[in-house]
């Protein structure tokens, strides 16, 4: 051990040294370049909003590893975005630039998230005092979201907080809030309705109070087209404001667009035998498509068995018994806290020394094993924030009708935690699918390594990388909006089959009794 000490240890610290600022020049960057984005999409420049829009569904569903090859190929070598003089210093800062701009839309999500959690009347009351939107945002909504979200984990993150992981949060527990505030406060107006709702013949109509109003919601229904709760219909002096800003917004994209589309069309990036390869059947039946396949194969055999190593891991944190719950809350900390490339590595060198699986599959096995550990870990706590999102009642059912524990998990609590938190194992399935591209580094033949492998033998790295780029985004964007509509469907489930308020019931028979003589 004290030999491989003193072989790593003079250049493991200077590694570790250079992990922390690469995490530390990243995080930062992605802050402030995600607190942008998440402005952009709720400010009142559509512009602004279409652009992180498309920026936040193109940048996130495409690999790390594609991201950073595009600055270091394209940044570097193509457009000349040089930071420092020296190669190794120029590849750190074109590295940071690839993190910030992939983690910024996480953080831009994780944002845009914690607005939900603000009550809409602190904004209505910002609005109220006259403040515009850039001070609606920074002082009021801003703070209190980075406040709601500061807690939130790396699953969350990863899963764009899905249904099962808001109800876990603050929204689910305001909601109830909210309906208990408007059962009382209903009850108390019901005996104001005649005289609020009645027409007089002489004073005309009065007060009309909304249901929305009473609960606190955006009175929506008579605002201009436009208006949203954060800033009002824009006025003749803001139209002419948010027009200037469009304008000098899209001469900025279009400034470097054309920089961009100039500069590579100088190097020949855009000439017609760079794309002519693609055109040719050999190069997706040798290069493309087999390593598309490569990499769904990966994908796909490593979820199925991350789906039954979660199930086991997540139930078995739910445990009655400590022992069961310490070795699955060990394991589910430390897989999750392992880079997945670093779990390939290790399986890939285990694997190897050993010589379990044959060399032919050696990269394709490791690459499995790292993403099963890793997408099972995180599978496990989507499980089991699903199962402690279920009504406490469905557990005191199953206990009454004398059901085991075992029994109590498989034919109850498992199927529909299962089916709440379907739209975030959707989204699990394209974190396997970006993350199957780090096989890449162990020599596993996935999309990016065949696209490149294509590019050396044509010439033709750039249109090569944009090739490949086209496709993961499609399946990823395809995956994704799979999820979004598992999650409508389940909540429109939901509300087609609420159970009615007793309360509300109560209330409502109320007004029917007789008044025994009362005028």
């Amino acid at each position: 051990m004290s030999e491989l000490w003193d072989s790593m240890g003079p250049e493991l610290w200077p590694a570790f040294w250079m992990t922390i600022k690469l995490t530390f020049f990243s995080a930062i960057g992605a802050l402030i370049w995600g607190t942008m984005l998440a402005g952009m999409k709720v400010s009142p420049i559509p512009v602004m909003r279409g652009f992180a829009t498309i920026y936040v569904n193109v940048v996130r569903n495409t690999p790390l590893t594609l991201i950073i090859l595009f600055c270091a190929m394209g940044l570097s070598y193509n457009l000349g975005v040089q930071f420092a003089s020296t190669n190794s210093t120029n590849m750190f800062w074109l590295s940071v630039v690839g993190f910030i701009v992939y983690t910024a839309t996480f953080v831009c999500e994780t944002l845009r998230s914690g607005f939900n959690t603000v009550p809409i009347g602190q904004a209505e009351a910002a609005r109220s005092l006259g403040l515009p939107f850039i001070q609606v945002f920074g002082s009021i909504v801003l703070p209190q979201a980075i406040r709601a979200r500061q807690r939130a984990d790396r699953t969350d993150q990863e899963h764009h907080y899905r249904l099962g992981d808001r109800r876990r949060r603050g929204v689910g527990a305001d909601e109830e809030r909210d309906r208990d505030v408007l059962r009382s406060t209903v009850r108390h107006l019901r005996h104001h309705r005649r005289r609020i709702h009645d027409h007089h013949p002489v004073r005309g109509c009065g007060v009309r109070i909304s249901r929305q109003t009473i609960r606190g919601e955006a009175m929506s229904d008579n605002k201009p087209a436009g208006a949203t709760v954060l800033y009002d219909a824009p006025g003749p002096k803001a139209q002419a404001r948010n027009r200037i800003i469009t304008v000098a917004f899209l001469a900025v994209i279009a400034a470097i667009a054309i920089w961009v589309i100039a500069t590579l069309a100088g190097n020949d990036q855009f000439a017609g035998e760079k794309w002519e390869p693609f055109t040719y059947w050999s190069t997706w039946k040798g290069y493309i498509l087999p390593g598309l396949w490569r990499t769904v194969a990966a994908a796909i055999v490593s979820i199925i068995l991350a789906l039954i190593l979660g199930s086991v891991l997540g139930i078995g944190r739910l445990s009655d018994h400590t022992w069961v719950r310490a070795v699955s809350g060990t394991l589910i900390e430390v897989f999750r806290a392992i880079p997945v490339l670093i779990l390939m590595v290790f399986c890939w060198f285990l694997l190897a020394k050993y010589g379990v699986v044959p060399s032919s599959q050696l990269a394709f096995t490791a690459v499995v094993i790292g993403l099963t550990l890793y997408n099972g870990s995180v599978i496990a706590e989507i499980i089991r924030s699903g199962i402690n999102s279920l009504p406490n009642g469905q557990t005191e059912a199953s206990k009454a009708l004398g059901l085991r524990k075992g029994q109590m998990m498989r034919i109850i609590l498992l199927p529909q935690a299962v089916t709440a938190m379907l739209p975030a194992l959707v989204s699990q399935m394209v974190i396997a699918l970006k993350d199957s591209a780090l096989g890449y580094i162990i020599g596993y033949s996935e999309v990016i390594r065949s696209g490149l492998l294509s590019s050396a033998r044509y010439g033709n790295y750039i249109p090569a990388l944009i090739v490949i780029a086209i496709i993961m985004i499609l399946i990823n964007f395809g995956l994704s909006s799979l999820a979004t509509y598992l999650e409508k469907r389940l909540r429109t489930g939901r509300r087609k089959v609420a159970a009615v308020d007793p309360d509300e019931v109560d209330i409502a028979a109320s007004e029917n009794l007789p008044t025994f003589g009362t005028k």
